[in-house]
């Protein structure tokens, strides 16, 4: 029987601007996005509490069932015997405890319930027991996420990206129950990835696959975005422009970057994505191909020109030296 232990829907607007959380920020970020098998730790952690509750509870118990106790005999003992004899009396041999006190038990059981009881979180929306394992739903309720100013770089958005196509697997998957994901808005503004990335291009494209509506559903903007504007104050934003241009990625990282999205999507069996603005491409490239043409024409054209007027001088010149000798 699945145990409900925790549940949150209340989370619609994020907004995590100049935190610097940085990749590893948003790799945790990430993973609370999508359904996935979670560990007591993990939960924990997204708790914000760094304390391992089992481990704990287990020391208690065991302080409690190994525990050595000394026992104090009834009778008197008298001051003049043998201190050997004392000895023997007041510390015979340890005896171990095999079963707990019914308060001490009470105690027990509601700390270990303390333990267990999980804390409303923001980011995992529900956490269940199935088949003995921890099953955490992930976040499916926020609309916007604003990561702005937070030092992240393509190898964290890379992150995202991962999460985003979870989201749409799990909606599309036959199997699992469909839950409507409402992450439609992400502003990525200051960070050293480039705007032009293509880790961008793909986060966009499930945004929309996975924000798709029906027919008579009004459509809902679904972007990945640049902050246009911004809250925080001016002289702020100068420190944290200069640490962009301070962190940005050199051409070796965006290179091995880019390699690493094509080994992940060929890991996960990606099928290349047709994004809309490959026609406006395969255009462009038949337009090249068009004036490349073009050029290749014009220049037989007038190597073709050239060797005819070549010809020409040179039949002139003949006629021109015939005449002379003719003349002699």
């Amino acid at each position: 029987m699945n145990q409900c232990l925790r549940w949150n829907t209340d989370l619609v607007f994020l907004s995590l601007a100049g935190n610097l959380i940085g990749d590893q920020g948003l790799e945790f970020l990430s993973n609370s996005f999508y359904a996935k098998e979670m560990s007591q730790r993990e939960i924990d952690m997204m708790n914000c509490r760094q304390i391992e509750r089992l481990t704990e509870l287990e020391d208690i118990v065991n302080e409690e069932l190994h525990l050595p106790i000394v026992e104090i005999p009834n009778q008197e003992i008298d001051i003049f015997e043998e201190e050997e004899e004392c000895l023997t009396n007041l510390f015979g041999p340890v005896n171990f405890k095999t079963e707990i006190d019914p308060i001490r038990m009470r105690v027990l059981q509601q700390t270990c319930d303390e333990f267990l009881e999980m804390d409303p979180n923001p980011i995992v929306a529900n956490v269940t027991i199935c088949n003995g394992k921890l099953i955490g739903a992930g976040n499916y309720t926020v609309n916007v996420l604003n990561i702005s100013y937070n030092r992240i770089r393509e190898r964290g958005f890379i992150c995202l990206l991962r999460a985003l196509r979870e989201q749409y697997l799990a909606q599309t998957s036959r199997s699992s129950p469909k839950r409507p994901y409402n992450l439609r808005i992400i502003e990525y503004m200051g960070n050293p990835c480039p705007e032009d990335s293509l880790v961008f291009r793909k986060i966009e494209y499930y945004l929309k696959q996975s924000n798709k509506v029906e027919i008579d559903k009004t459509p809902q903007l679904c972007s990945c975005m640049p902050l246009i504007t911004s809250n925080i104050d001016p002289d702020t934003l100068l420190l944290y422009d200069e640490m962009v241009e301070q962190f940005k990625p050199t051409e070796e990282e965006s290179e091995e970057t880019e390699r690493s999205i094509s080994e992940w999507e060929c890991c996960n069996e990606f099928a290349e994505i047709e994004y809309e603005s490959s026609g406006e491409e395969k255009m462009e490239e038949s337009s090249d191909e068009v004036i490349i043409q073009k050029s290749s024409s014009d220049r037989e054209i007038t190597e073709e020109e050239t060797s005819d007027e070549c010809k020409d001088s040179s039949s002139s010149s003949s006629s021109s030296s015939s005449s002379s000798d003719l003349e002699d």
